[in-house]
C-alpha cells in the first residue's frame, strides 16, 4: 500500500455551486493538492470514505443536507472525525464564529467571496493542527 506521506495532500471540496466548484478546484489545483469534488450533498459520505481527505472545505447552505448537517454525520463516524472541516459561506457574521466552530465541530468558517491565498492558508494552517 503507497504511503500518503510523499503525495500530495488531498482537499474535497462540497458545494452545489457547480462553477464556483470548479473554479475553487483549479485554484487549489494549481498550489499542488489533489483535489476531489462533490456537488450532491448525499455522496458526501461515502466520497470521504473513500477518498479519505486531509481537509475537507464545504459551503454552509447548500440543496439537500446543509453544511452544519453534513458537520455532524461526518463527526459520528470515528474513521473520519478527525478530518478539519473549513465551512466556507456567504452567510458569514463575525461575531461567534469561535462559538459556532467550537460548537459545530468545524476547523474555520471563511466567508465567501475570499481571496485565494486566503484559502491557501486556511487549508495549510488546518493540515498542520491536525490531530
Amino acid at each position: 500500500m503507497l504511503e500518503r506521506k510523499n503525495m500530495p495532500k488531498k482537499i474535497m471540496i462540497v458545494d452545489d455551486d457547480k462553477a464556483f466548484l470548479e473554479e475553487l478546484a483549479e485554484m487549489i489545483k494549481m498550489s499542488g493538492y489533489t483535489v476531489v469534488t462533490t456537488d450532491n450533498s448525499s455522496e458526501v459520505l461515502v466520497t470521504v470514505k473513500k477518498e479519505k481527505p486531509d481537509v475537507i472545505l464545504m459551503d454552509l447552505k447548500m440543496d439537500g443536507l446543509n453544511g452544519f448537517e453534513l458537520v455532524m454525520l461526518l463527526k459520528h463516524h470515528k474513521e473520519i472525525c478527525g478530518i478539519p472541516i473549513i465551512m466556507m459561506t456567504g452567510h458569514y457574521n463575525d461575531e461567534g464564529d469561535v462559538w459556532l466552530e467550537n460548537s459545530f465541530g468545524v476547523h474555520r468558517f471563511i466567508k465567501k467571496p475570499f481571496n485565494p491565498l486566503d484559502i491557501i492558508s486556511r487549508i495549510e494552517e488546518a493540515m498542520t493542527s491536525k490531530v
